[in-house]
Order: C-alpha cells, then structure tokens, then sequence
C-alpha cells in the first residue's frame, strides 16, 4: 500500500471503528469492511471529488436525504452492457461519521444483504451486485443494485484481499496507523 492509500485507508477505518462502538447492528464487522473496500473502489482511494469535504461520500451514494443538501456531477454507469458517462445526483454528508452510519442503514435495508450477513465477505458482496433477469422479476431480488458494474462484486473482493480485510482485526491495525 502507498503511502496515500494508507492516508485514505487508515483514518476511514478509525471512522468505521468509531461506528461499530456506537451500534448494536449485528455483523458490524462485515458492513466495515465492505464500506472500506466500497469508499477505495468508489472513490479511487479517495482521490474523486465525491470523498471530499464538503460532501464526504465515498460509497456513490445517490441522493436520498433531504436535510443535506445534493451535490451533481457527471458519473459512470454501466447501461445496457456499455459504460457510459450520465449526470449524478449525490447524497452530501456533515461528516465521515454520517457517510458510514447511512451506508450502513442503506446496507441492511435490503432483505438480500440481511440474508447473507454471517455468511462471509463474498456473499456479502455478491449481494451488492447488479440485478439479474430474474431479480428484475421478483419483488425479493437476490442483489441490492448497489452498482449497475457486473464485475463490483468481484472488485470489492478483490479489494477486500488486496488490504488483508479477510483478517478481521486488520480494521484495528490500520485505524491505528493513523493515530
């Protein structure tokens, strides 16, 4: 890891550390680490405009909470199988602290991310994939959506063992890395 990438890495983990203390959320551990892994990949190790003050989002998420305010900017999406560049409109954040406590609620609101919590790291993000044929069918998809990238599910895993997240006190030695 450079030393930019810990710069990112470390103090995020510090802020995922500091909202595992403060829930009761079951299998907090596995929502930090996909929240580490999702603000590198959404972010490009927190080097896009979306991750700084003062819009502090690191996941992409889209706008949804009104009391703060939006922030637009041209974004990629994957549509009909191609990549293309589309107008954004995101969610704003006070602080790193809202990011992670809304991403989490965000998270464990779909059915198929509560399904799969405790069955490891990959189901986890396998979850977050893109809709399939069928889950467009059901009122109970089997993906969240998250990312409309076939290959996000693999990336975050990639990630995840890219920064040895695998090893759940990782979270604990990168946190602090940045004290």
């Amino acid at each position: 890891m450079t030393p930019q990438q810990q710069a990112f890495v470390s103090p995020f983990c510090a802020a995922c550390l500091q909202w595992e203390a403060s829930t009761e959320q079951p299998y907090k551990r596995q929502i930090s680490i996909v929240t580490v892994a999702q603000a590198v990949l959404e972010t490009g190790w927190g080097a896009s405009s979306l991750s700084k003050p003062p819009i502090n989002n690191y996941g992409g998420i889209k706008y949804h909470l009104r009391q703060w305010p939006a922030y637009s900017v041209q974004t990629r999406e994957v549509i009909s199988g191609e990549s293309q560049v589309v107008p954004g409109t995101f969610q704003t954040y006070p602080t790193v602290a809202d990011y992670i406590a809304d991403h989490a609620a965000i998270l464990t609101q779909w059915q198929c991310v509560r399904d799969v919590l405790g069955l490891g790291l990959a189901a986890l993000c396998e979850a977050l994939g893109p809709w399939t044929d069928e889950d467009r069918k059901t009122p109970n998809p089997s993906h969240a959506n998250y990312s409309t990238d076939p290959n996000y599910p693999n990336t975050l895993m990639k990630i995840i063992n890219q920064l040895g997240l695998t090893d759940p006190t990782k979270i604990e030695q990168y946190a602090a890395m940045s004290a």
